[in-house]
This record gives C-alpha cells, sequence and structure tokens, in this order.
C-alpha cells in the first residue's frame, strides 16, 4: 500500500510537490539561493581572515612606530605598552570583521555592522582602563595614550574593511555560483 503512493517519476513528483503549492523548478530555484549563499558565506569567512591578517601587520606596524615615539618619554617600557595596545584593539577589530562577515541577510548585515561598533568601541575602552589601572608598569608607559593612537589607526582600516565586507555581500547575495542573476 505505501509503495503504490511513493511517486514513480518526475511528472509524479510534480504533481505531488504541486499539490503542496511547489513545483520542481521553485524547488531548485531556493537550494540554488541556498547553494550560492553558502558560498557567499565561505567567501566572506576567507575573505574576513585576509582583512585580519592585514589588519594586524597594519597596527604591527603601528605598534612599532608608537613605541618609538613613546619611548622618547617614557622609555623602554612603551614598546611593550604599544604592543599590548595594538593587541588589544587588533582583538576588537578582528571580531568586529567576523561579527561583519558571518552575516548572511541584509537584516543580519546591519545589525552586525551595529553590533561590531559596539565591540570595536568597549573592549579596547574597558580593557585599556583595566590594565591601566591593574598594571602600574603599562600605566606609567603611557597606556592609556598608546590605546587611544592604535584605536584610531586601526578604526580608520577596519571601518573600511567592515563597509567592503557589508557591501560586497548585499551587492552579491542575489547573483548565483556563476554569478548570474537568480530567479525564483
Amino acid at each position: 500500500m505505501l509503495a503504490s503512493r511513493r511517486p514513480r517519476n518526475e511528472s509524479n513528483l510534480n504533481a505531488t510537490n504541486k499539490s503542496f503549492g511547489y513545483t520542481a523548478a521553485s524547488i531548485v530555484a531556493v537550494a540554488r539561493e541556498h547553494r550560492a549563499q553558502s558560498e557567499l558565506l565561505t567567501n566572506n569567512v576567507a575573505r574576513a581572515a585576509k582583512y585580519i591578517a592585514l589588519l594586524a601587520l597594519f597596527l604591527a606596524a603601528v605598534s612599532l612606530v608608537a613605541g618609538m615615539v613613546a619611548a622618547r618619554r617614557f622609555g623602554n617600557a612603551a614598546y611593550l605598552s604599544s604592543a599590548v595596545a595594538a593587541f588589544l584593539v587588533w582583538l576588537a577589530g578582528a571580531i568586529a570583521l567576523a561579527i561583519v562577515a558571518l552575516s548572511k541577510s541584509p537584516y543580519q548585515r546591519l545589525n552586525a555592522v551595529l553590533l561590531a561598533m559596539l565591540v570595536r568601541m568597549t573592549m579596547p575602552i574597558f580593557a585599556g582602563v583595566f590594565l591601566a589601572r591593574s598594571v602600574s608598569t603599562l600605566a606609567a608607559a603611557g597606556f592609556a595614550g598608546l590605546v587611544v593612537v592604535h584605536y584610531l589607526a586601526g578604526l580608520a582600516l577596519e571601518t573600511w574593511m567592515s563597509v567592503r565586507l557589508a557591501g560586497t555581500t548585499t551587492a552579491t547575495a542575489h547573483l548565483g555560483p556563476n554569478r548570474t542573476a537568480l530567479t525564483r
């Protein structure tokens, strides 16, 4: 009895799906769109990983220059203070970029950019205040000022990267794997 109810060919499959309001073409279109979105997400994660590495290199260079400038006033401890400040800003930026890269829909992208701003602002500020109060060698080496310098330098690059990630996702969300428009 159950064997007679199973669809045996494609016309039976189409008839069965039409009874639920779906056609084979609409199911294939949804599957293609889902595949395109998952490929897009994979591409965004790979792109975010490149951006995170680029942010690390940029902040390492800023750390070296800021450490040299701060060492004139605060001594050699400024190099460590600058490196810790750069790491804090990099960690916040890396988390922010990952949040934006993992968003799927346009509404999620908007919320991801806003959440990324919150993470990017609060992590360095709270960690900087905590470390400046609890570790006296960092405070004596101008740690608070170095956090601000690294934050502003990283903010410019990381904002540009976040906008590129969110913009690319929005612009190509409707394209299929061969860069042609998906139809419903």
